[in-house]
């Protein structure tokens, strides 16, 4: 599986976003890295993932899919260093 970076800006005020936190927590393996940024382990390719969550964007929104791999530093919640350090080393 492989280990992605969801990051994005949702910038449509009224907007329904829900169904985008929805779909990421769905995917059962994840961690939240800042409000605005996952990391997930999916079976998904970037782009099937994009596919999936373009539908609940507007065109004033930004949305980027990245494929992480180790190594990796960083600080913060220990759950979050912990999911990290599992997946990526």
């Amino acid at each position: 599986m492989a280990i992605l970076m969801i990051t994005f800006k949702l910038s449509t005020p009224g907007q329904d976003y829900s169904p985008i936190f929805d779909f990421i927590k769905n995917l059962n393996v994840w961690a939240k890295i800042t409000d605005s940024c996952y990391a997930v382990s999916t079976h998904l390719q970037p782009s099937e993932l994009l596919l999936e969550l373009r539908p609940h964007l507007t065109r004033d929104d930004s949305l980027y899919i990245l494929t992480l791999d180790g190594p990796w530093i960083g600080f913060g919640p220990n759950d979050v260093n912990e999911w990290l350090r599992e997946r990526l080393g």
